[in-house]
């Protein structure tokens, strides 16, 4: 696994929400490990980076970023009659990084970073299965910031 794409696989679709500057999707995009990328994010300042990081890295082809709470629209991902993704239409890879603090937030950076009562989590939790293939992965990257902080206990 060198991170390098095998000639006969089939190209990875990965959806980042809240994708704040498309660091991670720039990363993964560059290492080869996913071909497509679609970034969510609910501020447009945010997105606003990331599309800018994607040109300037060579990778504006190779991503779709919108203003989103979440999830793509419906009318961006080919759906069924139920307003739920098609199957050909579900991504192989979501990734979220979730704002971890419990607390209300007052700006648009606050939003990166607090989540009164894990909401925005159980949210995402309770929506992602219909976005992801079934032999899809969903990744969560969570700190253990909040508990060395004594913001949370076991």
């Amino acid at each position: 696994a060198n991170g390098t794409k095998s000639p006969s696989r089939r190209p990875i679709r990965m959806m980042e929400v809240g994708i704040g500057s498309g660091v991670l999707s720039i990363i993964l995009l560059k290492r080869k490990i996913v071909d497509h990328v679609i970034g969510t994010d609910i501020n447009p300042y945010a997105v606003a980076c990331a599309k800018e990081n994607m040109q300037r890295f060579g990778f504006a082809a190779a991503s779709d970023l919108m203003l989103a709470d979440l999830f793509p629209p419906t009318s961006r991902t080919a759906t069924n009659d139920e307003g739920l993704p098609n199957e050909g239409r579900k991504i192989d890879i979501v990734l979220f990084n979730p704002p971890w603090v419990p607390g209300d937030a007052a700006t648009w950076l606050d939003k990166s970073v607090y989540d009164p009562n894990q909401s925005l989590l159980r949210r995402f939790l309770l929506q992602v299965q219909h976005y992801v293939n079934d032999d899809g992965r969903i990744y969560l990257l969570l700190s253990n910031l909040g508990m060395l902080l004594g913001l949370f206990h076991e």
